[in-house]
């Protein structure tokens, strides 16, 4: 919603200098920040984050594959779970799909915090929310 010039300008200084004291503390960093931001991330790393949130996955650039490939060793994931089309619409077996294919994306050697790509809406069935974590935690003890 605003250029990469104005986040380096008027945001990017004063999330910085947040980071910075979170760090001075020896805490971790999770940073949200909406949608396609691709072209951010070696900056954000640079200040210091630690966990992306929310991972969203038909973002622009956004690809969990490309995403944990380019950036896996420097940074952890969260979200991924789609709540526009997957979760609202999906049957549970989709769903239950969608979730092998973020865990084998994003969650290889560690670093994936398994969740919906932001916050699940009113309209998502109670099915597809069960299915979404019954599924992960079928899917690690295997």
């Amino acid at each position: 919603m605003i250029s990469r010039n104005m986040w380096r300008k008027y945001i990017k200084p004063r999330h910085a200098r947040i980071i910075e004291v979170a760090k001075s503390y020896g805490k971790s960093v999770m940073y949200h920040c909406d949608g396609a931001i691709y072209p951010l991330l070696d900056e954000l790393i640079d200040m210091g984050i630690d966990v992306l949130n929310p991972i969203q996955p038909t973002a622009k650039d956004m690809a969990p594959a490309r995403l944990k490939l380019e950036f896996g060793d420097r940074l952890a994931f969260h979200g991924g779970i789609d709540i526009v089309g997957t979760l609202p619409h999906g049957t549970p077996s989709e769903v239950r799909t969608e979730v092998v294919e973020r865990v084998n994306d994003l969650g290889d050697g560690g670093g994936y915090i398994l969740t919906s790509s932001h916050h699940i809406q009113s309209d998502t069935p109670l099915e597809n929310v069960l299915a979404m974590y019954e599924m992960d935690l079928r899917y690690h003890l295997r």
